[in-house]
């Protein structure tokens, strides 16, 4: 009986090794695509918001000096614009609504009181 020894891996367990990697490799990038769209349009969003934040700020001011808000802004690329609901001659309720892209946009009421 010849007794023969192994001092390394052989051609199949290599090409066996170097596929699961491979393919360990293409799905580790999809998800660092998904996570990256994710971030993305989270930052946007976020982005969104703070222009918004900005017209409500407007609106509080001109208000408080008589004035209607403004029906329509933009404001760092993005559109906002706004339904004005007058309850009295000191109170006002603004439904706004501010938009970024084709299919996404973001709403919120708002009450003006001077």
């Amino acid at each position: 009986m010849s007794h023969h020894s192994s001092k390394g891996f052989s051609l199949v367990e290599t090409l066996v090794a170097s596929a699961l990697v491979a393919m360990w490799a293409v799905s580790s990038q999809q998800l660092l695509q998904i996570g990256l769209t994710a971030i993305e349009r989270a930052e946007r969003k976020a982005q969104a918001v703070e222009a918004l934040n900005s017209y409500i700020q407007d609106a509080h001011i001109a208000w408080r000096n008589g004035s209607p808000p403004r029906p329509e802004a933009e404001i760092n690329g993005f559109l906002i614009s706004s339904i004005i609901n007058p309850v009295n001659e000191n109170n006002v309720s603004v439904n706004t609504k501010v938009i970024w892209g084709e299919d996404n946009s973001y709403s919120l009421q708002i009450w003006l009181s001077r």
